[in-house]
């Protein structure tokens, strides 16, 4: 069973965006960070490749077995996210579909290592 305890920190990840609107469709990647807080907060902190920031705050619940339910705020989505059995790496799906103001739907995922302490 997962230790919630070793759960919480600072993962280095990168992912890729995909723009799923048939009349403008694209992509993007990205770098940033990852932060679990042991309250059960999740926030993503991240740049695209053209230099835009962007970032999803919200909260997560953890399964026994690792998985994880990320509740995105403002844009009513559930991601799926897993931690591997070491608490070393971190990864996670955006596969809702969501309906944004600008007409540009979009999906998620990423990949991300526990960032080190010095």
């Amino acid at each position: 069973p997962v230790d919630s305890v070793r759960v919480p920190g600072t993962f280095l990840v990168g992912g890729h965006t995909l723009f799923v609107n048939p009349s403008n469709p694209g992509s993007d990647s990205f770098v940033g960070t990852v932060t679990l807080s042991a309250q059960g907060g999740f926030r993503l902190d991240a740049v695209g490749n053209t230099g835009a920031d962007f970032q999803y705050i919200g909260t997560y619940s953890l399964s026994p077995d690792g998985g994880m339910e990320l509740t995105i705020e403002g844009t009513n989505e559930t991601w799926f996210a897993a931690i591997d059995k070491t608490y070393n790496t971190f990864t996670f799906i955006d596969d809702f579909e969501e309906i944004r103001a600008n007409s540009t739907p979009e999906l998620n995922f990423g990949f991300g290592v526990r960032e080190k302490d010095v």
